[in-house]
């Protein structure tokens, strides 16, 4: 083969590497802005997010979910009568189980901190991704229920792997696929988001329907209510009967 052809063929596969990589960013940057774009994602302090969840067993439960950064998040919902809770003060999580004959908050084990952890991100796994640890793959497109998406492949820095479809039209998620603990078995849950609703400039999908093996029916979580930058303490993520601080600062002394 001809220098010639050689350095013809060697700029042909930068091309395609470098056309898959803006390709990527290119899907990014639009589900950026198709959700009001990146000033109004950063300028989200808290959220107070509040409706029913609809179990699969046909209970209704209404709920709250407190979200503040860096890394906190709150979310109690009442079945029966009964408050449960579970939180991440961005340290540690914890959780309050009524159901178990205990009221008291009790520390989580490091799966479910790292579920909420998820939870707490604002802006999105993709959004700064490198900086979070994450590793973003675009797998190309799939129809989800008739519409075409392109489908992001997201490792979290714990080794966690999610799919998550985004309309090749709106550039809004409309589905995410992971594997969850439920009830001590690892299940895939598929999770189809809808109605989104634009709240302070911010695109917000106000239901979530998710389907998973051995549930009669699928979960529903629909949001009546969304609370942009209202007031929420650090306190109101801290276990019960223990005040949850900002982290103190970093020493310079040696």
């Amino acid at each position: 083969m001809s220098k010639r052809h050689c350095i013809v063929g060697w700029i042909a596969v930068v091309a395609c590497v470098s056309a898959a990589g803006q390709t990527l960013d290119q899907v990014i940057a639009r589900n950026v802005l198709a959700r009001g774009g990146s000033e109004k994602l950063k300028a989200v302090e808290t959220l107070r997010e509040s409706g029913t969840v609809i179990m699969p067993w046909g209970i209704e439960a209404p709920f709250v979910v407190h979200l503040k950064r860096p890394n906190r998040v709150r979310f109690d919902f009442v079945a029966h009568g009964i408050t449960f809770s579970r939180a991440s003060n961005g340290t540690f999580a914890w959780d309050v189980n009524p159901s178990d004959g205990n009221n008291t908050s009790e520390r989580m084990d490091a799966s479910d901190q790292e579920e909420l952890q998820e939870m707490a991100d604002f802006d999105g796994p993709w959004v700064d991704y490198k900086q979070k640890g994450n590793r973003i793959t675009l797998m190309g497109k799939e129809i989800v229920d008739g519409v075409p998406c392109y489908k992001l492949k997201v490792v979290y820095k714990n080794g966690d792997t999610k799919y998550f479809y985004i309309d090749s039209n709106s550039y809004l998620v409309v589905r995410q696929d992971a594997m969850r603990d439920i009830l001590g078995t690892k299940r895939e849950v598929i999770t189809a988001l809808r109605n989104y609703r634009r709240v302070d400039g911010v695109m917000f999908a106000m239901e979530a329907e998710s389907s998973f093996a051995g549930a009669p029916r699928p979960q529903k979580m629909v949001i009546d209510k969304i609370e942009v930058n209202t007031p929420i303490q650090n306190s109101d993520f801290g276990m019960t009967g223990v005040q949850a601080t900002d982290p103190p600062p970093k020493s310079n002394k040696p």
